[in-house]
């Protein structure tokens, strides 16, 4: 309803053509496809990034892991991929396993598992710029219902270069000529 209102007065200028799509759907023409567009990619000298990282967490700028996965949680969208996944004692097992630290930024979520970051408290940009740059990927678990919208994070990772991968939805799949791999699961 609202949106049809504002198209009597004014077009739309939408991110991709996916969200074009669904509007026709419901008959409104008065819109353009306008792209994200990318932030710029972020710049932080390695010196600095292992302080930073301990000022998030001190297991951050241990030497005990590997890897790290950054996530933000799609709880809020009703995704509970992660909560499930870090209640798992075999997945657990396998972070451990692998040396791979798992950090999440949730406020509904707790573990008591080493190798899972969970963090409830707001990041300074430079601490949230260094944990997405010193990461090795990006997993971005969003539901189904996260329908017509774009994810500024996964622009993020396009601008840094920095693998991800994400759920099977609709609003990812408007990425996919971006991928030189299969960043889709679910």
């Amino acid at each position: 309803y609202f949106m049809r209102r504002v198209a009597i007065a004014a077009t739309l200028a939408l991110f991709h053509g996916s969200m074009k799509r669904r509007c026709e759907e419901f008959g409104i023409t008065n819109v353009i496809v306008e792209p994200h567009g990318l932030p710029l990619p972020y710049s932080l000298g390695a010196t600095e990034r292992e302080s930073i990282l301990a000022s998030i967490d001190p297991r951050l700028a241990s030497m005990e892991f590997s890897h790290t996965l950054f996530a933000t949680s799609g709880a809020k969208y009703r995704d509970h991929l992660l909560a499930q996944a870090i209640g798992d004692p075999a997945f657990i097992r396998f972070l451990t396993d692998q040396r791979i630290a798992l950090v999440i930024k949730e406020n509904s979520l707790h573990s008591d598992a080493r190798n899972v970051v969970v963090l409830s408290h707001d990041l300074s940009d430079v601490q949230y710029q260094t944990l997405l740059l010193c990461c090795t990927c990006v997993v971005l678990s969003y539901s189904p219902s996260w329908k017509y919208r774009s994810s500024a994070f996964l622009h993020e990772c396009f601008s840094n270069n920095k693998p991800c991968i994400v759920s099977d939805i609709q609003s990812f799949r408007v990425f996919e000529p971006h991928f030189r791999y299969n960043p889709f699961f679910g």
